[in-house]
């Protein structure tokens, strides 16, 4: 894990919204040291990682992402690892 900000890096994730189960890039499970590059509980991972002044707008951006028929969608975010 780097201890130098990644603020140009981006992360892909791609979630099925009727099973709940999404895929993460190898370099945003490498990063932000999450379970494994499928998981059934990211919005609840990726909850506790969101920096504390960005958890409200993830909140908001999330229920869109994780929770509606929106095919795709993009946010910035600070993520702690």
């Amino acid at each position: 894990m780097s201890s130098q900000p990644c603020t140009s890096r981006n992360y892909i994730f791609i979630c099925n919204i009727d099973t709940g189960v999404s895929r993460w890039s190898l370099n945003a499970v490498e990063d932000f040291e999450l379970p494994g590059e499928y998981m059934d509980n990211a919005f609840e991972c990726m909850l506790e990682r969101i920096h504390p002044e960005d958890r409200d707008e993830f909140l908001e951006k999330g229920d869109i992402f994780f929770h509606s028929t929106l095919a795709n969608g993009s946010c910035d975010l600070r993520v702690l690892n």
